[in-house]
């Protein structure tokens, strides 16, 4: 005889789903308040009390009194899972980019569950104590770092619990790390450039790349434009304030004097940003400036002919990823390093330097 079927109410829904983030460790000792449960999971009020009632009932929540927090106190029969991994994002805004997206079905997949930190590593300036606070307080198996800095990484890799950087200065450290390896291909788009007549080329990169030292592919830029007989300088490589003012200060800066002619832009949001600042100074791309992006965005796929930039298969990264999860929930160590080698899309924005 088939069970009848009972429909959960709102806030039996609301309560299974906050049971949920429990289990998974997204937080711990006591329960966000009423005012963020209802902006995060955007329902009523009323639907949430009841819903926290629901589960005081069930025994995972205790009350401590009016105006306190409460306690949570999972039951005996519904602990966690035991294997657990904590994701440390570049951006807190980096939770709905696609590939992040990917990432945590990859780590799901493969048995363990996933404590989100609840900031991102620009919010914390990159700096290792600000890091320290938050990571010391999540309880996990192990780290995904996301583009951490080398400062932040070797903190990490002084801890000497497992941790896996994905992208990131992560190069000669005792831990494992997956990313891409681009100094061929910055070489490659600085001798394309300069065959075209450009000179004036500049790097856009943020402040982590550039200090206290030089990533690989920084270096490798600056390295080919000396080979190509360009004298390499702080205008190759300028400084920027890293903040939304503070790119577009940047930007003005160098087309006040001696505009580039050609640009490599790291982040494609920088690229965006990049775009429609000069279009609102009148600057043409290709015919004034020639831009590259080192990175993937899905509007690209709107475009046609393509937006020139560096494409990454990112399948390969993936499988690492997996099977770095899979022995951490063996309790295996890895400190295996992959990296992998980007393709160059020319596309319609890169063009020949403009005549004085």
């Amino acid at each position: 005889m088939a069970l009848p079927l009972r429909i959960l109410s709102a806030s039996e829904q609301v309560a299974r789903h906050l049971k949920e983030c429990l289990l998974r460790g997204d937080w711990s000792d006591t329960m966000p308040g009423e005012d963020f449960l209802v902006a995060e999971l955007g329902v009523g009020r009323d639907t949430v009390k009841m819903a926290l009632k629901h589960m005081e009932r069930e025994g995972f929540l205790k009350p401590q009194g009016k105006g306190r927090r409460r306690l949570i106190t999972l039951p005996i029969s519904a602990s966690p899972p035991k294997t657990q991994v904590g994701i440390l994002p570049h951006d807190i805004e980096n939770w709905t980019h696609p590939f992040v997206m990917d990432l945590e079905k990859s780590i799901t997949n493969a048995g363990l569950t996933i404590r989100r930190a609840p900031k991102g590593l620009v919010e914390m300036n990159m700096k290792a104590p600000k890091v320290a606070k938050i990571v010391e307080g999540i309880k996990v198996d192990g780290w995904i770092v996301l583009a951490g800095s080398r400062e932040v990484l070797e903190w990490f890799a002084a801890r000497g619990e497992p941790v896996c950087a994905i992208y990131g200065a992560f190069h000669n450290l005792p831990l494992a790390g997956i990313g891409w390896q681009k100094e061929g291909a910055y070489r490659e788009i600085v001798r394309r450039l300069v065959a075209l007549g450009h000179r004036r080329i500049v790097l856009v990169t943020r402040k982590e790349r550039r200090v206290p030292q030089l990533g690989l592919a920084e270096q490798a830029f600056l390295d080919e434009l000396e080979s190509c007989g360009i004298s390499p300088g702080p205008y190759h490589l300028p400084d920027w304030e890293d903040h939304p003012d503070g790119f577009r200060e940047g930007m003005d800066r160098l087309f006040r004097l001696t505009p580039p002619t050609a640009m490599i832009f790291q982040i494609s949001t920088l690229y965006i940003a990049a775009m429609q600042h000069l279009l609102r100074m009148g600057v043409g791309v290709p015919g004034s400036v020639s831009m590259v992006c080192d990175d993937y965005d899905a509007s690209f796929e709107w475009c046609s002919p393509p937006i020139s930039h560096l494409a990454h298969d990112t399948k390969p990264v993936m499988r690492s990823l997996s099977r770095w999860a899979r022995n951490l929930a063996k309790g295996q160590k890895d400190c295996q390093q992959n990296l992998y080698q980007p393709k160059i899309i020319e596309g319609c924005t890169i063009g020949p330097a403009p005549r004085p």
